[in-house]
């Protein structure tokens, strides 16, 4: 980091925490923390400085905190939405157009609106699930569990007479109806020794 002239290290690096202390808070969004905020300002502040661009006839806190503030607004348009609408008029409430919004204006805000969405998702605490279906999904693990464990004794404990037919069942193949009963009286007896 570059120390301007008529200033000590110490007096730069209070001047960047100070502007950074007062702005952060009213930048903070999305996954951006406090500290990740700040610490934003910081290396904003001196890649500043190492552009040498400091005149030492006016203070440099309003420099930092004028450029910090600029990057911050940068950081926001850039990461959450953007305020510079392509139709002033649709945005201010008034369409251009009787017929509604311009497609310019439609296409941006709903762009906007997916990016803020990405940065702010809702909090799941919050949502009652019991209500919303795409929400709450039962598990199927037990059942799944049981039918694995009932087919595995079935293919351990059914005579190799009837393996065939019971293999075509299984992928819907139709068969005479005797066989069928035999299969179906097979299994019946495997599973019901539980």
């Amino acid at each position: 980091m570059k120390i301007p002239p008529g200033k000590t290290e110490a007096e730069v690096l209070a001047a960047i925490e100070k502007a950074v202390d007062i702005l952060a808070p009213g930048f903070v969004f999305g996954p951006y923390t406090l500290d990740d905020i700040k610490q934003e300002g910081r290396l904003e502040a001196i890649k500043l400085l190492e552009k040498d661009v400091y005149d030492t006839s006016r203070p440099l806190e309003n420099l930092l905190y004028t450029h910090i503030k600029n990057r911050y607004i940068n950081l926001v348009r850039d990461k959450l939405r953007r305020s510079d609408s392509p139709c002033p008029q649709c945005h201010s409430g008034f369409s251009c157009r009787p017929e509604g919004p311009c497609e310019k204006y439609v296409i941006w805000r709903d762009r906007n609106r997916v990016k803020s969405n990405i940065m702010r998702p809702l909090d799941l605490d919050h949502v009652a699930d019991e209500h919303e279906q795409r929400t709450r999904v039962e598990s199927t693990v037990t059942s799944e569990a049981e039918l694995a464990e009932l087919l595995a004794k079935i293919d351990a404990q059914l005579p190799a007479g009837l393996r065939s037919d019971y293999l075509k069942m299984r992928d819907g193949v139709t068969i005479p109806r005797t066989r069928k009963a035999q299969v179906e009286e097979a299994v019946k007896a495997i599973i019901g020794e539980e």
